[in-house]
């Protein structure tokens, strides 16, 4: 990774911790997790968000979700998470699962409403 990307990268985080600490509840909860250091930072796999994670839910990933594992195709849930490895997207692409980044899930669902973090 290039050092200006990472430090794009660096910027996007430190502002989306500033700004979920600000929040209440799940939000101000997810801002603590992610001002972790990398290596203490939570890496999920797809098995475990297939079995903790009912239609309709949205899970919080505060770190990385990984490929290992597989999703059921007729699993209905949205992952948020900071970031994705490639073998992970490829497999939420071929179910009715989709993937997006927290920013994305803060701005659509405010409400909190079935959202969970998952470590």
């Amino acid at each position: 990774m290039t050092k200006v990307r990472k430090n794009i990268q660096n910027q996007r985080l430190r502002n989306l911790i500033k700004e979920l600490k600000q929040e209440k509840g799940i939000w101000k909860a997810l801002g603590e997790e992610l001002n972790k250091p990398n290596r203490k930072r939570a890496e999920v796999n797809l098995h475990k968000l297939n079995k903790e994670m009912e239609n309709g839910e949205i899970a919080l990933v505060p770190g990385k979700v990984l490929g290992y594992g597989k999703l059921d195709k007729d699993k209905k849930i949205k992952i948020a998470s900071l970031n994705y490895s490639n073998k992970a997207l490829q497999k939420i692409e071929k179910t009715k699962t989709k993937a997006h980044t927290i920013e994305e899930i803060k701005e659509q669902n405010p409400s909190k409403e079935k959202m969970r973090i998952i470590k």
